[in-house]
């Protein structure tokens, strides 16, 4: 607490009413409106020995590593077809059979892929979310 602005606030807070008693006795505006800001100013002297923005009760807060470095603006997430190459979850002639597919039906290639039984409505749904988190520059719950 900072004694000197609350010992302030209250000797403003004595004088207000001193002359808030001298207002009423003489009827005069002027008095009241300087009893009304030295009310004013006692209530902030007060109320700023009060409060301590640079005082914070407990430990210090532990510092959190970043997970991992944050994408570049304008980076793009992977493309479905690279991400199960990297997870070695279909070769590469399965992924080339279903590009050359997905170009003459003009169809998804997720789906070209649950069709081809190569992967499942599951796996397709975690690797898009995955994808979309990489894209938002969040990370996807595994």
């Amino acid at each position: 607490m900072r004694w000197g602005r609350l010992s302030s606030g209250l000797i403003l807070a004595a004088t207000s009413g001193i002359t808030f008693g001298h207002a009423w006795s003489v009827e005069d505006a002027k008095w009241w409106w300087i009893g009304s800001m030295t009310l004013l100013a006692a209530v902030l002297f007060i109320l700023s020995a009060l409060y301590h923005p640079q005082e914070v009760s407990g430990p210090p807060p532990a510092p959190v590593p970043p997970a991992r470095t944050p994408r570049k603006a304008g980076a793009s997430a992977p493309m479905l077809g690279e991400m199960l190459l990297r997870r070695a979850m279909i070769s590469q002639e399965n992924l080339d059979r279903a590009l050359a597919e997905q170009k003459g039906s003009k169809r998804r290639l997720g789906e070209i892929l649950v069709e081809m039984n190569l992967i499942t409505h599951a796996e397709l749904a975690q690797l898009l979310e995955e994808q979309l988190a990489e894209r938002e520059g969040r990370f996807a719950w595994m």
